[in-house]
């Protein structure tokens, strides 16, 4: 139910980089530039100085030119339907769930991971209605879900009359109405 968290160009598949790039005066520049690096050197893929010397610099006008999104790319097939996806979830979303959240509180989902590579999130909304995540994160099917979650809103494979056992990276939500039995 949370807010969705898109990045430049995600919702249409875009393959530019989603690079950190700011315009600041030259001194504030540099240590933007230097902190940034001293961030990543608590990775362990940036622990060589070396490696994080190739760290785009944020302030470096290159930088901003290569992470600005190709537009046109949205007209190519693939980049289209990528975008269609997302507008009709976003759709789903404001239809379905947005009514529901005046009233949510902290403290209103649980989670379970079924077995070594399933989930299950349930959100209480805020007119007492479940929201419910099923996601099968594994190359193969995966069985030992719940069955009664409600109604299915939406999900990335055909699901239907079989919600114990979901396809190979696959998720589905449902959602029951208050006072609905599961």
């Amino acid at each position: 139910p949370q807010i969705p968290m898109l990045f430049m160009g995600e919702e249409w598949g875009s393959k530019k980089p989603f690079t950190f790039f700011c315009d600041f005066e030259p001194d504030l520049a540099k240590l933007v530039t230097e902190g940034r690096r001293e961030e990543f050197a608590k990775f362990p893929e940036f622990s060589d100085p070396a490696t994080r010397d190739r760290i785009p610099d944020p302030s470096d006008e290159e930088t901003f030119a290569m992470a600005k999104l190709e537009w046109d790319e949205r007209d190519v097939p693939e980049h289209r339907e990528w975008l269609e996806l997302y507008r009709q979830l976003l759709a789903l979303r404001h239809e379905q769930i947005v009514p529901r959240l005046k009233g949510i509180s902290g403290g209103n989902s649980v989670y379970r991971l079924v077995g070594d590579r399933g989930l299950r999130v349930q959100w209480t909304l805020g007119d007492g209605s479940l929201l419910t995540l099923l996601a099968n994160l594994g190359p193969e099917a995966l069985g030992g879900f719940e069955q009664g979650m409600g109604e299915l809103l939406y999900a990335t494979q055909d699901v239907a009359g079989n919600e114990r056992e979901l396809p190979a990276c696959s998720a589905a939500w449902y959602l029951r109405e208050p006072g609905e039995s599961g």
